[in-house]
């Protein structure tokens, strides 16, 4: 019994042996090979996203190197009021209500209580509204209008 250690790394083979009222009995030979664990990682599409006010959110990370499920969750900052998060997939979703620049550490664990830890950035400010307040008999389909 015990936990293997860093320097336990690799290999080792041996074989049992037991004994029961003068009697033994040993199996084959076993090997128990222990390697490094890899630290779950969490990936964005980017550090730092911008979404207009009231307009839906959907951010998905991803997650690799976990054992067993995984769990999401905001360990620093806030969301933007509107924002929620999805523990099991650290889906970001909604319609932020309120402008801001919001930084957000996540972090993903697994089944084996590892853990890492990933910062984003969102920024929600109000968007353009254009709206068309003359029409003139020079306008054409296909034809590219600029505003100043």
């Amino acid at each position: 019994s015990g936990t293997p250690t860093v320097l336990a790394v690799g290999a080792s083979s041996f074989s049992i042996q037991a004994t029961y009222n003068y009697q033994s009995a040993s199996t084959p030979e076993l090997t128990l090979t222990v390697s490094d664990r890899v630290i779950p990682t969490a990936s964005f599409d980017a550090n730092a996203y911008t979404v207009r006010r009231n307009a839906q959110l959907d951010i998905r990370p991803t997650s690799q190197n976990t054992i067993g499920g995984v769990m999401w969750s905001v360990i620093s900052g806030a969301l933007p009021a509107g924002v929620a998060i999805n523990e099991t997939t650290g889906a970001l979703y909604g319609a932020p209500t309120v402008n801001g620049n919001y930084q957000l550490a996540l972090r993903v664990s697994d089944s084996s209580k590892t853990a890492n830890t990933q910062t984003i950035t969102i920024t929600v400010q109000d968007g353009l509204d254009a709206a068309v307040t003359e029409v003139s008999s020079n306008n054409r389909i296909g034809k590219v209008y600029l505003a100043n």
